[in-house]
């Protein structure tokens, strides 16, 4: 969760390019794919701010599939 926070905001700062976050927010989409990455986020989204939960919501975790 961190580490997707780090490089969101890296990208918001200008520090990473954004066809380099794009390859990020894919393998981000992977990780949160994951039904146990799902339910911590469930936990502890309300300890971030409105505008990364918005990113994480609508961008990393749009996929139906759920990997096991």
């Amino acid at each position: 969760m961190n580490q997707v926070l780090i490089g969101y905001l890296n990208f918001r700062n200008g520090i990473i390019s954004p066809s380099h976050f794009e390859g990020f927010k894919r393998d981000a989409q992977d990780v949160f794919s994951y039904k146990t990455v799902r339910s911590h986020w469930e936990k502890a989204r309300m300890a971030h701010s409105e505008e990364f939960r918005l990113f994480v919501e609508t961008e990393l975790m749009w996929r139906d599939e759920v990997a096991a």
